[in-house]
């Protein structure tokens, strides 16, 4: 995961939770965005790992949630990841082995106007 996002300075890749991991990445816009996200996908698939006990898929797979945002008065880190994460389960709920990227509307606290792509599956 970190060899996709491209690690930084300005980026990096840390454990959120249980199963899940965050991969802040500062200065991109939701297309560099949405391609390291598939990248992700891509290189976690392309890995091969055997999933004997999973009733989804035989080979390790990995779903990504990405938001991006251009930081501005008000802006919140919670606010964007919390967006991710609701990409994230949208990913999921879609199939899983894929990314779905969000643009942040300018931050008023809601999640109306929020744009996002669909990233392909990994094959």
């Amino acid at each position: 995961v970190g060899a996709a996002v491209g690690i930084a300075h300005d980026r990096f890749v840390a454990r959120y939770g249980g199963e899940e991991l965050v991969a802040v990445v500062s200065g991109e816009d939701e297309p560099a965005v949405m391609h390291i996200a598939q990248a992700i996908v891509v290189a976690v698939s392309a890995l091969g790992i055997e999933h004997p006990g999973s009733d989804t898929a035989a080979l390790v797979t990995v779903s990504v949630g990405a938001a991006s945002q251009v930081p501005g008065p008000g802006a919140s880190h919670d606010f964007v990841v919390k967006i991710a994460d609701r990409a994230l389960y949208t990913a999921k709920r879609q199939g899983r082995n894929r990314s779905i990227a969000v643009s942040v509307p300018e931050p008023d606290g809601s999640v109306e106007g929020a744009t996002g792509t669909a990233g392909g599956r990994a094959r």
